[in-house]
């Protein structure tokens, strides 16, 4: 049996990357079970969920969470743990030992596999991305998508955000006033949409839709999103997604934002200009120069390379994009790669290899 212990309850995160791995390896005829963290809503996705609890040491255990817990899977035949690295850590040496309980650890950022292994005296750190599921994110008309949502005819800039501040939700508002202003930017057709499962910070998201307000710009605010379906329909409702996030060690977002026709801006970090030129090629009107970010300082020994993006160049990426012809000349260089990372051939790249050698 392989057990795959992961969330249900968030469709930008741990909830998909579990599910997709879950779905893809079922798939494959592999004899699969999920034992969720929590069963707090129903899944909308294509499959059955088979829910296990009991473990055995004859089993194959693959937990999705943040690396250092790894240290809590049991014991079993093979352990795969699959997570990012951006958190804090101080203490090494219980770092290690997390990754030292997986015959597999598997993160989402090259660069920072090399830094893992050099700072963990540890060989069993291996790639691998993160992606989308394309059963989620083919086939779809994204005019009707922004008819369906009201906004046919807008150019729509969103984030997908818990307004918690490492996120810069904010930069979106200020690029576009400054937009406004400096490259006249027609802000009566722009609508600004954020996608929020939850909101970690109410009073960090009352100043968000405050200073929405002041800028009079077109909102949207879509909280409480669980659902697959509804989440990469949001997705595709955007022309241009922005990534800024302080803390990112490789992101689903791009793919997904890709195979949705929808354009990424992210901000000079290693963790995800390295999905960009990968998958795109390293174009400078997807990337935003960034300025030191004071998380830098506050960080301690986390490899995470965080970085603030520089609102005026956002800006000018901004005004940039709202040019079709742009953002359709970029999406041609980057869709014939995106395939690559779709969650079915990302099982049978990186985690069939390592289930087959232990069957």
């Amino acid at each position: 049996m392989i057990i795959i212990d992961a969330p249900l309850t968030n469709p930008a995160s741990f909830a998909s990357i579990g599910l997709s791995i879950y779905k893809y390896l079922k798939k494959l005829g592999f004899n699969v079970c999920y034992r969720p963290w929590t069963l707090t809503y129903s899944v909308n996705r294509d499959i059955e969920i088979n829910t296990c609890r009991l473990v055995s040491r004859d089993d194959i255990y693959i937990r999705v969470s943040h690396i250092d817990s790894f240290n809590i899977i049991p014991q079993c035949k093979l352990k795969i743990g699959i997570g990012p690295i951006d958190i804090p850590f101080k203490d090494i040496n219980y770092l290690r030992n997390c990754v030292l309980n997986t015959h597999y650890s598997f993160t989402f950022c090259k660069t920072y596999v090399d830094k893992l292994r050099s700072v963990l005296n540890v060989n069993n750190i291996y790639f691998m991305p993160l992606g989308f599921d394309p059963d989620y994110f083919n086939d779809f008309d994204k005019d009707k998508i922004k008819k369906m949502y009201g906004l046919h005819g807008r150019f729509v800039v969103g984030m997908v955000t818990r307004f918690d501040r490492r996120e810069n939700p904010m930069v979106i508002i200020s690029a576009l006033g400054l937009a406004k202003v400096k490259y006249r930017l027609d802000l009566s057709n722009v609508s600004v949409v954020f996608i929020s499962n939850d909101v970690l910070d109410l009073n960090y998201f009352e100043e968000v839709i405050k200073y929405l307000r002041s800028v009079n710009v077109h909102y949207r605010i879509y909280v409480g999103v669980k659902d697959f379906v509804e989440y990469s329909n949001l997705i595709k409702l955007l022309d241009v997604l922005v990534i800024c996030s302080t803390y990112e060690s490789g992101t689903s977002l791009i793919p997904e934002a890709i195979a949705s026709r929808t354009v990424p801006i992210v901000t000079n970090q290693v963790s995800l200009v390295e999905y960009i030129c990968d998958i795109c090629g390293c174009i400078n009107d997807i990337i935003i120069e960034s300025t030191d970010s004071d998380e830098l300082a506050k960080v301690g020994n986390t490899v995470v390379d965080a970085k603030s993006p520089n609102v005026f160049d956002l800006a000018l990426k901004i005004y940039k994009l709202s040019n079709e012809d742009l953002r359709q000349e970029i999406l041609s260089k980057c869709l014939n790669k995106v395939n690559e990372y779709s969650y079915e051939n990302i099982v049978k790249k990186y985690l069939v290899p390592a289930i087959e050698k232990r069957l």
